[in-house]
């Protein structure tokens, strides 16, 4: 079955055109290219998350003299009904989900490897309405050291209101899993 993101969901808010035309972001493949059939598959419906938009920057030249080793990762994302937990009411399941993806994706472009999830902490401030589009933002906030780092990531509306806030540490994995 072909697949296609609802970009228009996105297009409706201007907070989200701003976003996508910010200079220095680059866009990420799109999530059909992903090998997380969760995100690929299941989870990409007309009821579920009806669009995934992916966009990084890298520090700039500014932020690595002044130590800032790390870039930042947003994605936009159309929740839809299909994710409530309650009438109306994103499951908080699905957002460590959306954090954990979020985190891994950053990973992937920060440590440039595989890493794997060792602790999620999740503070739940306020309900995410369905159907919304919502932004998930992520940062490193402690590097790579040996194996192990440690990512912050926020799941908020365009207008600062902050949904959830998570922490999280992953491992480099050696090998394959």
């Amino acid at each position: 079955m072909t697949r296609r993101e609802e970009t228009d969901d996105f297009l409706a808010h201007a907070w989200c055109r701003d976003m996508m035309n910010e200079p220095g972001w680059a866009p990420l493949s799109s999530r059909a290219d992903d090998s997380n059939a969760l995100f690929s598959k299941t989870l990409w419906t007309a009821e579920t998350i009806r669009a995934h938009q992916s966009l990084y920057r890298g520090p700039s030249d500014e932020e690595r003299a002044a130590g800032k080793s790390t870039g930042e990762l947003r994605i936009l994302l159309s929740l839809g009904s299909g994710l409530d937990g309650w009438p109306g009411v994103c499951h908080g399941g699905v957002m460590a989900l959306v954090f954990d993806d979020t985190i891994h994706e950053l990973t992937r472009k920060e440590m440039m490897g595989t890493t794997v999830t060792v602790s999620l902490k999740i503070d739940f401030r306020r309900p995410v309405r369905t159907p919304s589009v919502v932004l998930c933002r992520a940062h490193m906030s402690r590097p790579l050291s040996g194996r192990k780092a440690e990512a912050q990531a926020t799941l908020e509306d365009g207008h600062g209101t902050v949904f959830a806030a998570a922490e999280c540490v992953v491992v480099m994995l050696q090998g394959n899993l």
